[in-house]
């Protein structure tokens, strides 16, 4: 029976748990690694028959059949970190930037005075309970012999995609809540079953950076015919970029390193911020203050949706947001741009980063600005276009690029 069979080491912070992460013990899934696994196969596969998908991983309809391959854990060697842990409280410390909803600004139980006035203290903390960083694990993955002749043709072409898929999941993916943000990463001690893969346990940048096109150059990305237009889901095209960048002497390091560079380059309150953060910040404070409506939503629903804004220097009513509408209800656009901290065998790490451009928004659907907001009540409220515009994640990556020393890898 064929099978890939590693060992990991848990690189940073993973928040994964079951149906309700908030209100249960962190725990490795084997289902979500499935997910995963999944998204990576649709990632380098993206032209491949939806039958085919499910013939591999299972489906709900009754010709998919049982899934190909079966997915187990072993060897768990972990510690819980607790929910409310203030381990990231401090004032300096900018990876709460990257765990919004993982990590809030929460009561402590204390008090203070200020200004004659009793308060209530506040503290950054976890909202939920989670898999602390140095924990290891073993994951198995078995591919079930044929049955049909069906299932014989196509196997040996099944195994060598899902292989192709496991790579990319560890190379690049994470697990858990943020995992596109640099949480749950992860970093192979051992391997086996992908012989004819390039390393997945690089010594140096050097290597690293050759691994990665080895295994770039032998899969087909996705070619828009149309110049410009984006694949309808996230997946290797002609226009993924793959940075590696902001080398430190540890993986919690390179972390707090993105999330201070992602902090300074997208703040508005930074020197060294980049236009876009001047450009979204005008249109939304004349939006969220006198209802003036721009052309185009902001540049950075490139990153993603919903994203909210807040003007202390409007009094009142001074919330707004821009949110993806799915009919009537808001809906989620996860970020194309996808962050994972490496850690090589001498614990030293840098940070990948790789953008995977899709259709930001439904073809025909809009985004909806509100403002003026006050506990969920609006006075303006305006439906616009999004069109597919990813120049600000590229100017990010080039500036991720300048600013960490890092280096582009290329086809």
């Amino acid at each position: 029976m064929e099978k890939i069979e590693a060992t990991f080491r848990i690189v940073t912070p993973m928040f994964m748990g079951g149906a309700e992460p908030a209100d249960t013990h962190a725990e490795l899934r084997a289902p979500s690694i499935k997910g995963v696994l999944r998204f990576w196969y649709r990632a380098i596969f993206p032209n491949q028959d939806a039958q085919d998908e499910a013939r591999i991983f299972g489906g709900t309809d009754k010709s998919a059949g049982q899934a190909k391959i079966i997915l187990s854990l072993s060897e768990r060697k972990i510690n819980q970190g607790e929910k409310g842990d203030k381990r990231w409280a401090g004032h300096d410390c900018k990876i709460p930037y990257l765990g919004y909803g993982i990590m809030d600004r929460l009561p402590t139980g204390a008090t203070f005075i200020k200004n004659g006035h009793e308060r209530e203290e506040k503290k950054m903390m976890t909202t939920r309970q989670y898999i602390r960083e140095n924990g290891t694990f073993k994951l198995t993955v078995l591919f079930r012999p044929p049955v049909t002749e069906k299932d014989a043709a196509c196997y040996s072409a099944d195994v060598e995609k899902v292989k192709r898929a496991f790579w990319a999941m560890v190379m690049f993916g994470a697990f858990g809540a943020r995992s596109r943000k640099g949480f749950g990463s992860i970093a192979a001690d051992t391997v086996n079953g992908l012989d004819k893969l390039p390393s997945l346990q690089p010594e140096n940048l050097n290597e690293l950076e050759k691994s990665i096109a080895k295994f770039w150059k032998g899969i087909h990305p996705f070619k828009s015919a149309l110049p410009g237009q984006p694949a309808e889901y996230s997946c290797f095209s002609t226009d993924t970029r793959c940075i590696i960048t902001g080398q430190k002497l540890s993986a919690m390091d390179s972390l707090e390193w993105l999330a201070e560079t992602l902090v300074s380059l997208r703040s508005y309150k930074s020197s060294n911020k980049l236009q876009f953060a001047q450009d979204d910040h005008d249109i939304m404070r004349d939006f969220i203050d006198r209802g003036d409506v721009p052309p185009n939503p902001p540049f950075r629903t490139a990153f993603g949706l919903p994203h909210n804004y807040f003007f202390t220097s409007i009094k009142g009513a001074n919330k707004g947001g821009v949110d993806l509408m799915d009919g009537k209800k808001k809906g989620r656009r996860a970020s194309p741009l996808l962050f994972k901290i490496h850690q090589f065998p001498n614990r030293q790490a840098c940070t990948l980063a790789v953008f995977l451009p899709a259709r930001l928004i439904p073809q025909g659907d809009k985004v909806l600005l509100s403002g003026g907001c006050y506990k969920g009540t609006c006075r303006y409220e305006q439906r616009l276009s999004l069109p597919d515009d990813f120049t600000p994640v590229n100017l990010l990556l080039d500036t991720l690029r300048k600013n960490g020393k890092g280096r582009e890898i290329t086809r």
